[in-house]
């Protein structure tokens, strides 16, 4: 699945968000192409490098005539636009609803039905085109989901054609609910309407990075020219990796030289209980030449403080050492098989849907065993010979 990550460095607008498309790889025809079966005329549309501090970016603009400035347009009419429009389908789903997204917030600022909203910044042609271009351009790409960080939020006033109102603005803000924010010390607005509707609209999970095969990069100018950062955003896209066949580990590491085999296995049920994917142990030569042994745990960043609490509190170590890894697995499921010593649960691994492995689960041997008072290796052989028989897999019945 394709997928991509806005970076806003430093805020988002409508324009920047065209620019890091095109940085990334959409062709400029291609947006000129897909615009003009959108019934809006008198703009020109173009796109240059230019640096913003120490960085090359793409600067799109969005020039408009003398006939067609800054107007009051009803949410009503830009859908009516949308509908009669030879976009594609699902821009046409995907633009509307920014614009829906951005006129429910306008209606709740200024108490009235959203229909009725008349946009002011957001109702000019360049904003439109902005709008429309973006959701054009993201489909262009192929991207399905859209991720983005933590959204920077400025400082100062900005002046609009209701007069001045807090940076950022409120319709600006109440787009924002669900998102997590950071301030940014500067005065300028960096984050517009039009970028933050687009957030709101395109984004599925809000602050979170995506696993993903990088393969392309974007960034977007801005209008700034900042001492303190470049007014850019950058746009990573990739292609989605999949939770089950790539994730990180932390591995947790501690010497002991001075432990009897009785903590030692009293540990391991701790470590297990705080959240251990594993645990192992390996015979070392300490200082002094003190025998000793190394305990390693396998835990998911999640869990890690909790193993690491248990080795520090259930031990006589003074500290641990750890080292995020990242690791690939094979796709998991499990099906239950039937054998003659019962139901037994069979854990099967793929690789791009082919069955590469099939191992019984260990409790289920041994419950099985006790009861049948059979030996653990019959029940096993059976349970795999069971599974093939079914599945029309050989199975190495020696796993």
């Amino acid at each position: 699945m394709k997928i991509a990550y806005l970076d806003l460095f430093c805020g988002l607008s409508g324009d920047i968000t065209l620019g890091a498309l095109v940085d990334a790889g959409v062709p400029l025809a291609a947006l000129k192409r897909g615009l003009s079966k959108f019934p809006l005329r008198g703009y020109s549309l173009s796109a240059r490098k230019v640096m913003k501090g120490t960085i090359a970016a793409t600067k799109v603009s969005v020039k408009v005539g003398h006939d067609h400035g800054h107007r009051h347009t009803p949410l009503k009419a830009i859908l009516g636009l949308l509908k009669k429009s030879g976009i594609p389908a699902a821009v046409k789903e995907t633009a509307s609803r920014v614009f829906q997204k951005l006129g429910g917030a306008e209606g709740r600022i200024h108490g009235m039905d959203p229909l009725k909203v008349e946009f002011h910044e957001v109702g000019a042609v360049d904003s439109i085109v902005d709008i429309v271009g973006s959701c054009l351009g993201f489909h262009l790409l192929g991207v399905e989901r859209l991720y983005c960080s933590r959204v920077p939020v400025a400082r100062g006033e900005i002046c609009t054609h209701h007069g001045t109102l807090p940076n950022p603005g409120p319709a600006t803000m109440e787009l924002l609910k669900g998102f997590p924010v950071v301030p940014l010390d500067i005065d300028r607005e960096l984050l517009t309407p039009t970028g933050a509707a687009l957030l709101a609209a395109l984004v599925q999970e809000p602050g979170r990075f995506p696993e993903m095969t990088l393969e392309a990069t974007g960034y977007g100018a801005g209008d700034w020219d900042l001492p303190e950062r470049a007014n850019v955003a950058r746009l990573l896209v990739g292609t989605a990796t999949e939770p089950e066949e790539s994730d990180s580990i932390y591995l947790v590491e501690t010497n002991l030289d001075n432990v009897s085999g009785e903590l030692v296995g009293y540990l391991f049920e701790k470590l297990f209980a705080a959240g251990a994917v594993d645990v192992y142990t390996t015979p070392i030569q300490m200082k002094k030449s003190r025998p000793g042994l190394k305990v390693s745990v396998l835990v998911p960043p999640s869990r890690r403080v909790s193993v690491e609490e248990s080795l520090l509190k259930e031990t006589p170590t003074f500290g641990v050492r750890r080292t995020l890894m990242e690791r690939t697995k094979l796709h998991r499921h499990e099906v239950k098989i039937s054998t003659p010593f019962g139901n037994i649960r069979c854990k099967v691994g793929t690789l791009d849907g082919k069955v590469l492995k099939a191992a019984p689960e260990f409790e289920d041997l041994k419950a099985a065993a006790h009861r049948h008072d059979a030996p653990l290796a019959k029940v096993a052989e059976s349970a795999l010979k069971s599974y093939a028989k079914r599945h029309s897999h050989n199975i190495d019945a020696s796993r």
